[in-house]
């Protein structure tokens, strides 16, 4: 699929006659070195050879007045860069079927975590405040070639996490789908889209090119108690004086550190708790079993040393221990 998912579908709903690789082979060996770019995807139109996803996108669009007018257009070329930046957060997050995770240029497990949990997220979210609630679409058609070029980068992620919308829906109306959600499944609903999706159509089948990260292998602490994840826990207790202002000041020092925590190697994430009732505080910075890091990168020895610095702090502690999600 990669980028070749997104023009397929703007060249099946453009209702412009098309044919793709399936009805008109040809050797790529002999056809690349014709090519402005030499890279697919490619497109001959009215005699004209058009490289480079985008452009194909909007040459497609204007023929078939699917670009949308006026704000409708603004609107599909918002999408397109929209899906850029979030197929740009893919490709250094997500393996494919040629580059594992640690491949140069690709993140590790953390980066394949964190951009589940904290990178597409907010995408998701600004989206389902742009695409409308009474109608689900984000244009008055819902065609435009931004809306199925970034329907076509969400599907690959969809792909990899199947719940994405599911359990997210990112947000939610009175416990309903939200917009982004709907426009997603009436998307996928459309004939046109299954058509493509199922190799029907002129272009043939796609192959998935996005890939979830296999399954790490389970470690035992005793038989049939298992683990994935190492976690070294900070602690403390805090005082109520001056307004809690020990607890703040330790909050405080956490966000000077935290971003640092997370871009250590194998961190998958970092939590805070905190119990108004005992008065703990703590840090646990999360690892994949096989990198944990004890000194959680040397930020362990000057964190602890400056939270039992501070007034009304005590009984700091560390502590290293497992756990998985059941």
């Amino acid at each position: 699929m990669a980028k070749g998912l997104g023009p397929t579908l703007v060249a099946e709903f453009s209702g412009l006659p098309w044919k793709g690789a399936k009805d008109v082979p040809f050797d790529w060996a002999t056809l690349k070195p014709t090519t402005p770019f030499g890279q697919m995807p490619l497109l001959t139109m009215d005699g004209v050879m058009v490289a480079q996803t985008l452009a194909i996108l909007n040459h497609i669009g204007k023929a078939a007045q699917t670009e949308g007018s006026g704000r409708d257009f603004d609107v599909s070329q918002m999408l397109i860069a929209e899906a850029e930046d979030i197929y740009k957060l893919m490709q250094q997050s997500l393996p494919t079927i040629m580059a594992k995770l640690g491949s140069p240029g690709k993140g590790g497990q953390a980066e394949y975590d964190a951009f589940f949990a904290d990178k597409l997220p907010p995408h998701l979210e600004k989206l389902g405040k742009l695409c409308d609630g009474g109608s689900h679409k984000f244009t008055s058609s819902g065609e435009t070639v931004g809306e199925l070029y970034l329907w076509s980068i969400l599907h690959q992620a969809v792909l990899v996490r199947p719940s994405l919308f599911a359990a997210g829906a990112a947000e939610h109306n009175g416990g309903q789908p939200g917009a982004l959600a709907t426009w997603y499944a009436s998307l996928l609903a459309d004939k046109r889209t299954s058509k493509v999706l199922s190799g029907e159509s002129s272009m043939g089948e796609f192959k998935q090119y996005f890939v979830a990260a296999p399954d790490e292998p389970m470690a035992e602490v005793a038989a049939g108690v298992s683990f994935d994840v190492v976690a070294r826990e900070w602690r403390c207790k805090w005082d109520t004086a001056d307004d809690k202002a020990s607890l703040v000041a330790a909050q405080a020092l956490l966000a000077e550190y935290v971003e640092s925590i997370k871009k250590l190697k194998g961190v998958r994430e970092v939590k805070r708790v905190v119990c108004g009732g005992c008065h703990d505080f703590k840090v646990v910075s999360a690892f994949s079993k096989d990198a944990y890091d004890e000194t959680v990168g040397g930020l362990e020895a000057p964190f602890l040393e400056a939270l039992g610095a501070i007034s009304g702090i005590t009984n700091v502690e560390s502590q290293t221990y497992t756990f998985m999600t059941l």
